[in-house]
């Protein structure tokens, strides 16, 4: 005797809202005085008759805008809204002087330390003494003024074989085992490029693709001093 199988459901596929216009919502207005009904309007502008049904319920709003042409941002949008709207605007054109230079100048790196610290800066000038210019500021400026995300302009990752570094790093220590780790140091050279910019950098949404964004020769400047850092394994001695 043959067993029953269950057949198969299939979800029922997610309908996608439609998102109106002004224009199109005016026509959803106009539409019920023609003696047309909401079903036929939806029908026509090819979304619901709940969304219909809403349209129509706000129409004096709808035509307010319309007529004095104010857009009243959502509350999503009012709640990113700057206090220090001033401050936002003379760090978001300072923005875009140093990525989109005239003349023959080349377009800066900005990193969000970079970013912070001209805040900062603006905020003195105009004797904002108390203003900190947090990651939180710095994400909700970013949203405001659509500020794309921080790319790298050059530079390649390196690939390390982990398991043979692993066992060089075994031998190592099986060595200092007989060694008061306060006697042991590691000492290593390091190359500061002090007059390099950051190798990475935050775009405006108008420059384009990260991958149309190039660096330029500024990036890579060689002046530099070396550093001889030194310490020991407890990290009590530096020097």
């Amino acid at each position: 005797m043959s067993k029953l199988v269950n057949p198969p459901t299939f979800k029922k596929p997610r309908k996608i809202r439609e998102t109106l216009t002004l224009e199109n919502k005016l026509n959803v207005i106009e539409l019920p005085n023609e003696n047309k009904s909401e079903r036929c309007v939806a029908q026509l502008m090819g979304v619901s008759r709940s969304q219909v049904n809403r349209i129509g319920k706000s129409r004096e709003k709808i035509e307010r805008f319309s007529k004095e042409k104010v857009f009243q941002p959502t509350a999503k949008v009012m709640a990113n809204r700057s206090l220090i709207a001033d401050l936002d605007d003379s760090i978001y054109n300072w923005f875009r002087e140093m990525r989109n230079p005239l003349g023959r100048r080349k377009p800066l790196s900005l990193s969000r330390a970079v970013i912070q610290a001209r805040a900062l800066h603006e905020a003195k000038k105009i004797g904002l003494i108390e203003f900190k210019a947090s990651d939180g500021w710095f994400r909700n400026w970013r949203r405001r003024y659509g500020i794309g995300p921080s790319i790298r302009l050059f530079g390649e990752a390196g690939d390390v074989n982990i398991e043979e570094v692993e066992k060089l790093i075994q031998v190592i220590r099986d060595k200092l085992r007989k060694y008061n780790p306060k006697i042991i140091f590691n000492m290593d050279e390091t190359g500061l490029l002090f007059r390099a910019l950051p190798t990475s950098t935050y775009v405006s949404l108008e420059e384009g693709s990260r991958k149309e964004i190039r660096g330029t020769k500024v990036l890579r400047a060689k002046d530099r001093v070396t550093l001889v850092l030194c310490v020991n394994a407890t990290g009590t001695c530096k020097v």
